[in-house]
């Protein structure tokens, strides 16, 4: 059922326009009507596009991608906002439906983000641009991949939710936010003030995945809270004890055999001066012809 879904990104670019007139404080929030339509691939790496089996060897996931840029035509540094939504259709005949992710304020294609790192630093390890004015690295990020686990329900592929979010794995507090960003390093302006970088010149596309969320990887995260630790019946813990327990005696036999025979005989070697060479004396034997 699953080898004939479909899986469709549309983008809307959104433009942020401030009003001319000063008695008009408004901003106003327009969409680019030049979106871009992505349709998904089976992946082909040899898994079959199937959600069957029960565990981490067996299971074959339903995983659909493509990677495509969001933008058409390329505008340098996407420093812009879009609107992303996903068509879904759980096979032919099927209806077709869409969520939106983002709402109306959409998501960001890049952005920069500054931090109180010192010049060399900045330039160096992290590739930002050092501002002497402020002493702040702003560092540039570019969304590299979109990925939104789905399920179906009432015969439609909907996100899917469990686990704190519709992403495909946890993120900064534990929340499952279906994008993820990459810091770049800035492109290197010729001629200008020591420690700048100018946005970064090459980008790569974004990779827009969807995933099913019965995906044993995904269970387990959800699982275990993203720790991927798994609890033990009683008696592996109690195995488990029972060998700490062994160790440390081991460990702890070179050091109760000294402190015991410390106790048991008193001070270890205690004619050790007798060995001292600055211990000995001569007694005169008087002198001869």
């Amino acid at each position: 059922m699953f080898d004939d879904s479909t899986f469709i990104f549309h983008t809307d670019v959104l433009r942020t326009q401030t009003s001319t007139n000063p008695e008009e404080s408004r901003v106003v929030r327009t969409t680019n009507i030049e979106g871009v339509t992505i349709r998904l691939r089976p992946n082909s790496s040899g898994e079959a596009m199937v959600d069957r089996g029960t565990d981490l060897l067996s299971y074959t996931p339903l995983r659909y991608e493509q990677q495509a840029p969001l933008l058409s035509p390329n505008i340098g540094w996407p420093e812009v906002d879009v609107r992303l939504s996903l068509s879904t259709r759980a096979g032919h005949g099927a209806e077709v439906c869409k969520f939106e992710l983002g709402g109306a304020d959409g998501i960001p294609l890049a952005y920069r983000q500054a931090y109180p790192y010192s010049r060399a630093e900045c330039s160096q390890r992290l590739g930002g641009s050092f501002s002497p004015t402020t002493s702040s690295c702003t560092c540039f990020y570019l969304l590299s991949e979109v990925c939104i686990k789905v399920s179906l329900r009432n015969g439609c592929f909907a996100p899917d939710a469990g686990g704190g979010g519709v992403g495909c794995e946890p993120g900064e507090e534990n929340a499952w936010s279906p994008m993820k960003y990459s810091r770049l390093r800035g492109s290197e302006a010729a001629g200008g003030p020591a420690f700048h970088r100018d946005p970064p010149a090459h980008l790569d596309a974004p990779m827009l995945r969807v995933r099913h969320a019965s995906d044993p990887m995904i269970s387990a995260h959800n699982l275990t809270h993203d720790l991927m630790t798994f609890g033990l019946e009683d008696k592996f813990k109690a195995l488990g004890g029972f060998e700490l327990i062994v160790c440390a005696m081991a460990l702890a036999t070179p050091s109760l055999i000294f402190f015991f025979r410390r106790w048991h005989y008193g001070v270890y070697a205690p004619h050790a001066d007798a060995y001292n060479e600055s211990a000995i004396t001569f007694t005169p034997l008087g002198m001869s012809d």
